[in-house]
């Protein structure tokens, strides 16, 4: 992983309340690898399906709507007559709905 790809992923991620989608850390250079190390590791945390919370910050309702957001359009058009992903949300960790 090049220095200009791990920067660019902390830079849009800063910029979305700390939330990236896989697509958007592909784009900006980070390999499939990068992805699931960073989650092995515990820097990354699973939000929804290819949504990523980055850091260790208690999570916020911002966070949620921005997972919700980047979340991929054909898993939310799955779910058409559901209630939105965030609505049920405990606040006590990423992925964990009620």
């Amino acid at each position: 992983m090049g220095i200009e790809a791990r920067l660019a992923s902390q830079r849009l991620a800063a910029g979305q309340y700390g939330v990236i989608s896989r697509a958007q850390a592909l784009a900006v250079g980070l390999s499939p690898a990068t992805i699931r190390r960073r989650v092995a590791l515990e820097e990354w945390t699973v939000w929804l399906p290819g949504t990523y919370l980055t850091g260790s910050a208690r999570p916020s309702w911002r966070q949620a709507l921005m997972a919700a957001a980047l979340w991929p359009v054909r898993r939310r058009s799955s779910l058409t007559g559901l209630p939105l992903p965030f609505s049920g949300w405990t606040g006590s960790r990423p992925g964990r709905w009620s």
